[in-house]
């Protein structure tokens, strides 16, 4: 698929998949609907919302990918990359993202910034990995959410 859209529409389908609860594979379907139709760049809101039928809550998505496009875009192309490498490190980078990004959390963020190349020294806490550490005995339980300091600790 990547071969299909190229590295910087891989980066655009990440945007759908972090928000919580939607399956990567549905995502990526609706995001290549999108980019058919020509609507990830040019869509309205309503006419987002109506091709992400793959994805759990897609008119909140949809209204936070507007949000996204607005937020980064500059001359009509997405720009993303100057922003970070203003950022004294990632983790600072991240920071920002989870505060002015609506629907990203840590995970999320990091998730982004890895997939962007910038999030090498970041460490990515999921569902899989959380079992797994409480498998190795490194955690007693798999908590049911996970607080910024717990995250970040």
């Amino acid at each position: 698929m990547e071969e299909r859209l190229g590295r910087r529409y891989l980066r655009r389908a990440c945007l759908l998949s972090f928000y919580p609860q939607s399956k990567a594979k549905s995502c990526w379907a609706s995001v290549n609907v999108l980019l058919d139709k020509d609507l990830l760049l040019k869509g309205t809101k309503s006419e987002i919302a109506k091709e992400l039928n793959r994805v759990r809550f897609r008119n909140n998505k949809a209204g936070y990918l507007i949000l996204a496009r607005e937020q980064f875009t500059r001359g009509g192309k997405i720009s993303i990359k100057p922003l970070i490498s203003g950022f004294n490190d990632i983790f600072e980078a991240r920071e920002w993202f989870v505060k002015n990004v609506k629907g990203l959390g840590y995970k999320e963020a990091s998730h982004f910034l890895r997939n962007i190349g910038f999030g090498e020294e970041i460490t990515i806490l999921d569902r899989h990995i959380l079992k797994n550490l409480k498998k190795a005995g490194v955690i007693k339980e798999i908590p049911k959410t996970i607080t910024k300091k717990a995250y970040l600790k």
